[in-house]
């Protein structure tokens, strides 16, 4: 793999994750009324529980994709 092609990796990896973080924050935002019956009855957990680690998941991805795909990016896009 040259640089060309990891840049390009990082780029459409970046897309693709930033995509299914906003997919995962809309589902999470419209379907509240399926998702906390469910995984109270799983996991036996209340609903403010259920958005604490929601709310975790959400930002620890977030994170991720800025940390390891993102930053890489702009560093080998635009200082290189």
């Amino acid at each position: 793999m040259n640089l060309e092609q990891i840049i390009s990796l990082l780029g459409w990896s970046s897309i693709i994750n930033t995509g299914l973080l906003i997919y995962s924050f809309l589902i999470i935002i419209f379907a509240k009324k399926i998702i906390y019956p469910i995984h109270s009855r799983l996991f036996n957990i209340s609903n403010t529980q259920i958005d604490q680690a929601l709310y975790w998941i959400i930002g620890s991805y977030k994170i991720m994709i800025i940390l390891l795909n993102v930053v890489p990016y702009i560093v080998l896009k635009y200082l290189l």
